[in-house]
């Protein structure tokens, strides 16, 4: 699936409904300066799991992350993204975002997958932020590259469904700091229901593999899942 180009926004106006979310629009293209800011803060992160540091450098550290947050808060509750389906793709805005796969979110790896052929295909590579045992890539890190990987590839071949069942068999330890790749590619398809396979190598090596069941969600279901929240949870 190839990248989409992001044109310029108009910021989107207060709905009116209190503690409503706000929509992840930019009110200008800020697809680039994004990109770059999600990519310094993932940085920052990996050298805070990562090499010893000094007291005055995680002290001056800690300062600074405290007026990043200060810079970025808008002041609205802090609460789940509501999709902007007018001006620009929803799921676009969504991957964009996303946790293991978003460009744009500095806790991603973040995973680059793509559509081609009828499968799947990516690479990923993930810093001490993700260790588990020493030298390699967290269990629970490995099944949720899965579950984005398998996800994306159901919704790339017409079929959005939920995760409903998720296997994971773990074959060999998943080297950190290693450009890994990925592949996802239907099984099985039986109305609703749609089973992904997929499997992530390091070099000539598969480290795991995963089945995954999707299941579409009965009209009406996806809509009321994402319709806005009219109250926030509590600011942190």
């Amino acid at each position: 699936m190839s990248d989409h180009n992001h044109s310029a926004q108009t910021h989107s106006e207060a709905t009116g409904e209190q503690g409503r979310s706000a929509i992840p629009v930019d009110p200008v293209d800020m697809h680039d300066i994004r990109i770059e800011v999600a990519g310094a803060a993932r940085l920052a992160i990996a050298h805070l799991n990562d090499a010893p540091q000094t007291e005055d450098a995680l002290a001056e550290a800690g300062r600074l992350f405290s007026e990043i947050a200060a810079l970025l808060d808008r002041g609205s509750p802090l609460g789940p993204k509501q999709w902007r389906t007018d001006t620009e793709p929803g799921f676009d805005t969504f991957f964009r975002f996303d946790p293991f796969m978003g460009e744009y979110n500095p806790i991603a790896p973040p995973a680059r997958l793509r559509y081609e052929g009828g499968e799947v295909h990516g690479t990923v590579s993930c810093s001490p932020a993700y260790e588990g045992p020493p030298g390699h890539v967290h269990g629970g890190i490995v099944a949720g590259i899965f579950d984005q990987l398998l996800g994306f590839a159901n919704c790339s071949f017409e079929h959005l469904g939920m995760t409903a069942h998720l296997d994971v068999d773990y074959l060999a330890p998943t080297p950190l700091m290693t450009e890994l790749t990925l592949v996802a590619r239907p099984a099985e398809v039986d109305g609703r229901k749609l089973v992904v396979e997929g499997w992530i190598s390091a070099g000539t090596t598969v480290t795991a593999k995963a089945r995954g069941l999707f299941i579409q969600p009965r009209p009406g279901m996806l809509a009321a899942a994402v319709a806005p929240r009219t109250e926030g949870p509590p600011r942190s």
